[in-house]
């Protein structure tokens, strides 16, 4: 388990247990955003295990990661069944209301 709390040690205002299993989770979700690195430390992976000596030039624009995507399809719904439900409505193509 991973024990965080806010405040000193001897006089915590709040704390809370986390199993390793979410902590895991929380660090795999932060590594498929890109928001696992620093900007700076960011700039210097590229992806691949390698570190660049330039970074390279980027936009604004906001880019969900395709492995972010998949991630969170494979995982379904919660629901029995759920994540062939989903790939089933998305087969229809009618549309984001209906697809919401």
């Amino acid at each position: 388990m991973l024990n965080i709390w806010r405040g000193s040690y001897l006089t915590r205002e709040k704390e809370v247990f986390l199993r390793w299993p979410t902590v895991a989770e929380h660090i795999y979700g932060q590594i498929l955003m890109n928001t696992w690195l620093s900007d700076h430390e960011q700039g210097l992976y590229d992806g691949t295990g390698q570190m660049q000596l330039l970074p390279a030039e980027t936009d604004n624009v906001f880019i969900l990661p395709q492995a972010a995507v998949d991630y969170v399809l494979c995982g379904g719904s919660g629901y029995h069944e759920g994540k062939y439900r989903i790939f089933e409505q998305f087969q229809k193509q009618e549309g984001t209301d209906a697809n919401a």
